[in-house]
């Protein structure tokens, strides 16, 4: 199912995105510092990489659309 918004729309979503994973980023980062255990902390930063790769995604998909939209 494919969800039919406007361009602004998607603008808006992807941005409100963006900000959710920064703050994500920021939570995850602070838990990675502070963390002694080695096992858990192998896995903050798995997530950790994990919420990068998905803020390059969004950030990438922002670009692409403002310069389809330009055009």
């Amino acid at each position: 199912m494919k969800y039919e918004r406007q361009e602004s729309e998607w603008f808006g979503f992807y941005a409100n995105l963006y900000i959710k994973y920064i703050s994500c980023y920021k939570k995850l980062e602070d838990t990675y510092d502070q963390m002694l255990h080695p096992q858990k902390k192998k896995l903050v930063k798995q997530m950790l990489e994990n919420v990068m790769v998905r803020l390059c995604e969004i950030k990438n998909v922002q670009k692409n659309d403002i310069s389809f939209s330009q055009s």
